[in-house]
């Protein structure tokens, strides 16, 4: 299972990728979807694209349909 995590930086939306088994999220991150390890390109892809488009962490989180 792996962690897409955002951090809010100036105007934007820094997007990650850690493996939520082995290695914890960085300072100030906020989880944004866990998900399988067959998925994790297409789902970091697709968030940093939103996030190109100034969207929120919590907008996105929502159109993936986390938390």
């Amino acid at each position: 299972m792996f962690a897409i995590w955002g951090i809010p930086e100036h105007k934007r939306v820094r997007i990650g990728v850690s493996n939520a088994r082995i290695s914890s999220i960085p300072f100030g991150a906020e989880i944004i979807a866990l998900v399988e390890p067959c998925d994790v390109r297409l789902m970091r892809r697709w968030c940093e694209r939103r996030a190109k488009r100034r969207w929120s962490i919590e907008k996105i989180r929502q159109a993936c349909g986390g938390r």
